[in-house]
Formats: structure tokens, C-alpha cells, sequence
């Protein structure tokens, strides 16, 4: 009798120590799961702050760039290395300016032809004028050719246009009005393309519509 009420008892022991261990399991994988959380509501937190930092400092820079006059004795290359100027090209009707060096983010730069070429139609090719910075002419010729760009693409090497922006070495977009200013400049972000998408809606609507 007595051996059997210490086998009930160790059978009882080992059954409360089985059901601490699960319930101790069941606490760590809780522990766990809330701190996974917490770790991804962070990790969001400091994301969002991150974009609202990065808009608040590309809105900064747009607001000193934007409403200034061009130099309007800037001369490009194209890519046969024939000189041009801005002038003659850009003409009196507003142009769409994609201003970039070929040290800026590269996949920035992909990004924003990529958009170029989409919203090409509703803007018009003959529209758009995409402005680079090589130190070898042929990385324009190669550029062009390897984006299949049907817009027209100029080195501007020795020169800039006059915009304090051109010194943060990013690239960026802005119109080029009838009377030779910087209107709606835009500093993209590859990580916030429906900043673009906006951009360029706003664009099309303003200066490119079939109605003006």
C-alpha cells in the first residue's frame, strides 16, 4: 500500500513538474513574441521618424532652390560632342529638367529615368531635358543607350545652372519656366516613389496639359 502511494506521488511530482515546465515555456514564447513586437513597432517608429526627417530635409532644400533665375549662358555637349546652349534648346516654352551627376546614387538616378520614360507621353519627350555630369563624354552615349531614352540628354560638365542644390550632390527635378526660373523642384526618394507618382501628376497637370 505504501508503494503504491509513493508511486501515485512521484507520478503526481512528475506530472506538476511537466505542467511548470509548460507553463514556463508558454511565458518565454509570450516574452517572446511581445518583445518581437515591440522590436517591430520600434523598428516602424524609427522608419516613419527616418521619412519624416528625410521629407522635412528635401522640402528645405526645394524651398531654397525653388523660384530662382537660370544662367542662360550654359552650354552642353551632346552625345556626339557637339556644344549647344540651354538657351537654344530650352527655348520660351517650360521644360521638364532632370539634373543629375554621375556621382550621385545610381539607382536614385535608374528610378527617376524609369518615370521619365513612363510619364513621357503625357508630358512629351520634346518636353524634357535630361542634364548629366561625366567626366567621359561616352558615359552619356552609353547612358542613353542602355536606358533606350527616346528624350533629349546633354553633358554639362564645366558648368552648373545656378542652384545652391547643385552642391548636395543628389539628384533632383524642377521646371524650367517661360521666364528662366526654377519652379517646382523636386528632390526624389527612391524608398517614397508615390512622392514621384505626385510630382509628376502635378507637373503634367500645371505646365504639360493639352489645354494650356
Amino acid at each position: 500500500m505504501l508503494k503504491k502511494e509513493v508511486n501515485v506521488f512521484a507520478l503526481l511530482m512528475v506530472f506538476m513538474l511537466v505542467l511548470n515546465i509548460t507553463s514556463l515555456l508558454k511565458i518565454v514564447n509570450i516574452k517572446s513574441a511581445v518583445g518581437r513586437k515591440s522590436i517591430q513597432v520600434e523598428k516602424l517608429t524609427q522608419q516613419a521618424k527616418n521619412r519624416s526627417e528625410l521629407v522635412k530635409n528635401r522640402e528645405a532644400l526645394q524651398l531654397r532652390s525653388g523660384a530662382l533665375s537660370i544662367k542662360s549662358d550654359v552650354e552642353l555637349k551632346d552625345e556626339d560632342g557637339k556644344t549647344v546652349s540651354l538657351l537654344k534648346i530650352a527655348g520660351q516654352k517650360p521644360k521638364l529638367v532632370f539634373r543629375y551627376s554621375e556621382l550621385n546614387c545610381r539607382v536614385c538616378i535608374d528610378a527617376e529615368v524609369k518615370w521619365l520614360k513612363n510619364k513621357a507621353k503625357d508630358i512629351g519627350s520634346d518636353n524634357i531635358l535630361i542634364l548629366a555630369s561625366y567626366e567621359n563624354p561616352r558615359n552619356l552615349y552609353l547612358f542613353k543607350r542602355l536606358h533606350q531614352l527616346n528624350i533629349h540628354v546633354y553633358n554639362l560638365l564645366d558648368s552648373d545652372l545656378g542652384l545652391p542644390i547643385e552642391k548636395r550632390n543628389i539628384p533632383f527635378l524642377f521646371v524650367l519656366d517661360k521666364n528662366w526660373t526654377s519652379d517646382l523642384l523636386f528632390v526624389p526618394e527612391k524608398t517614397m516613389p508615390e512622392l514621384s507618382k505626385s510630382y509628376y501628376k502635378i507637373v503634367a497637370e500645371r505646365y504639360f496639359s493639352k489645354d494650356k
